[in-house]
């Protein structure tokens, strides 16, 4: 039998534990496996959500009911199975006959029951109201919910997890609505090719409306100022400015070149946090990719326009550069009293990581021994883990919520990747990229870290020339802002906090076509003559901090933008840039079919 993945039961339930068959000696308490397995199939069918090939099993029946179990008189190696606990006292021979009365448990007793026990003759009770018990029966198990009402999976995970010690589960959550529908999005997103340059949904870049470059117009950035102008074909001049505005990613084109240079992307403009006007959503555009950029180059873009001239969605972008949203926590494992979660991406200000990213880490100010100052380092992500130090259960000793805890913590996990001259002849701690590029990381079946098809190291050439490679340091050797992660020494990762985070690794060819005026390194490499004229050569270093340096450009842009502020860890997106509408609809806590029936 293969993996089995473990979904809650119901956390209402109206079982009566005294309903137990206490004078009939041939019984016995009986295996609940089978009732476990056969009802969470069928739940998830239900549902809609099971999975051919997947196995399901409950955590638990209901509060309050049993199976029990007797030989056959004429084939003793068989046995019927009956549950007992029914509030009418009747017992069900099968999970099949019980399974209308777990949807009615399921449901939280909102509906009439349909199972054949609960409408018998003069016998049949009504639906047990959720505050009122039936007297002299066991009380009504109510399990944590949270403020719709949706089964708190955490809480219940947190709670079994300080009950067996140790705990890995993946999570699911069919009660709620909203995980339900992200579910085929992400799984669509995880497992797609996508390349590092392309905007992704929900993230906020810069751009510019198209009309300005219709007709021989062009946006080029000036080579000899940096300033981004429009520039007339016909006439071979620059004739203006364009106007940069900063918004939100609504919806994207197929992702093939032509549709996202013809279609383009639907961008709407950041409205202003917290305030009630939200016309400015109303004014989106259909940009093509062209005229699209990360907003981690915001500075760049605007170089050379006074701030008094920017479009008031470059401030109210810049208010969200310190929001942070994970996306699709699925694998719980703890040992208590600390708990993991790992998610399959997270949104870090303006942009989108997923597994598989490869992204560029944030300077240490502070140098080490073997890593210079500012070097220039990269991190191919394997894990997003959100840790939970030191739980401790509530006043009644044992409910766990994860509020009462020492720490919560975001980090990313990952290969980190430093762009040097240094070989493995001279540091032990440095893997060159090119010994590894055969190598097949072997995973096993549950393990958070499996790459998706994405996850490939080619955005991370064409940057090393010039006698610069790529080398992968060891965890004896980690990354200013990145710790060595000693439970997955093995396998050689560091970790850094979110906010070490600067921005995906773009393709070496983006970065050139949209920044032609920048250099891979700080200047380019003199020719002979110049060398020969100069008795200081201009510097080659990619590790160099000067801003026209295409590794660390946007460095500065997101440590401004970032400064004077806390962070805020939303639950989601829509609620990180205070949205309430996205193409033309309510969105988040205003969006209408979101109300209980």
């Amino acid at each position: 039998m293969g993996s089995v993945t473990t979904i809650q039961g119901p956390t209402y339930s109206d079982g009566d534990a005294s309903h137990r068959p206490t004078n009939r000696p041939d019984l016995r308490k009986a295996n609940e496996q089978g009732y476990l397995q056969k009802l969470a199939l069928k739940w998830m069918q239900e549902v809609g959500m099971a999975k051919n090939g997947r196995n399901y099993s409950l955590d638990q029946l209901p509060a309050g009911y049993e199976v029990w179990e007797r030989p056959r008189t004429n084939d003793p190696n068989h046995f019927d199975k009956w549950l007992f606990g029914h509030p009418n006292h009747k017992t069900f021979d099968s999970p099949n006959r019980f399974f209308p009365h777990f949807v009615y448990l399921m449901r939280n007793g909102s509906e009439n029951c349909t199972c054949k026990m609960c409408n018998v003759g003069k016998s049949k009770s009504l639906p047990v109201p959720v505050a009122e018990p039936p007297p002299q029966k066991a009380p009504l198990h109510k399990g944590p919910v949270d403020e719709q009402g949706v089964p708190d999976v955490f809480q219940h995970l947190f709670t079994l997890l300080k009950s067996e010690g140790t705990l890995t589960r993946e999570i699911e959550e069919p009660f709620s609505m909203d995980w339900r529908a992200e579910q085929p999005l992400v799984e669509a997103m995880a497992n797609s090719t996508r390349e590092s340059y392309i905007p992704r949904h929900g993230e906020i870049v810069m751009y510019l409306k198209p009309r300005p470059f219709l007709q021989g117009h062009e946006l080029r950035q000036d080579i000899s100022s940096h300033e981004f102008k429009i520039y007339d074909t016909k006439t071979s001049q620059y004739i203006g400015t364009p106007q940069w505005l900063a918004g939100i990613v609504a919806e994207m084109p197929p992702l093939i070149p032509p549709n996202m240079t013809v279609f383009g992307f639907r961008i709407e403009p950041l409205p202003t946090p917290g305030s009630n006007d939200r016309s400015i959503n109303k004014k989106y555009t259909y940009a093509p990719i062209n005229l699209i950029r990360p907003f981690a180059f915001w500075q760049t873009c605007l170089h050379g326009v006074s701030q008094d001239q920017w479009h008031q969605s470059i401030h109210n972008a810049l208010a969200a550069c310190k929001t942070v949203s994970l996306i699709d926590r699925h694998i719980f494992k703890g040992f208590w009293p600390t708990a993991k979660i790992y998610s399959r991406a997270i949104f870090i200000g303006a942009e989108n990581y997923w597994i598989g990213d490869t992204v560029r880490l944030l300077p240490k100010a502070v140098p080490l021994d073997t890593v210079p100052p500012n070097t220039v380092m990269v991190m191919q992500i394997r894990n997003i883990v959100t840790t939970l130090l030191n739980l401790q259960p509530e006043a009644d000793g044992h409910t766990v919520t994860g509020d009462e805890c020492e720490s919560i913590t975001i980090t990313l996990e990952g290969h980190v990747y430093t762009l040097s001259k240094a070989t493995t002849n001279n540091n032990t701690n440095i893997i060159d990229l090119t010994e590894e590029e055969d190598e097949e990381d072997e995973e096993d079946d549950d393990n958070a870290t499996i790459l998706p098809t994405h996850a490939q190291k080619p955005v991370m050439h064409n940057y090393d020339r010039d006698g610069y490679r790529w080398h992968r340091l060891l965890p004896s050797n980690p990354h200013p802002t990145a710790t060595a992660t000693a439970e997955d020494a093995d396998e050689n990762l560091h970790s850094t906090t979110f906010s070490g985070v600067l921005s995906r690794l773009y393709e070496h060819t983006a970065m050139h076509t949209w920044f032609p005026a920048l250099h891979l390194w700080s200047s380019p490499p003199p020719t002979a003559a110049a060398a020969a004229a100069s008795s200081s050569a201009a510097p080659t270093d990619p590790n160099n901090s000067n801003p026209t340096n295409l590794l660390r450009c946007g460095t500065t842009s997101m440590m401004v933008a970032r400064g004077g502020k806390e962070w805020f860890w939303a639950d989601g997106r829509v609620e990180a840039l205070g949205l309430t509408r996205l193409c033309g609809m309510h969105v988040g806590a205003r969006n209408a079919e979101r109300e209980r029936e």
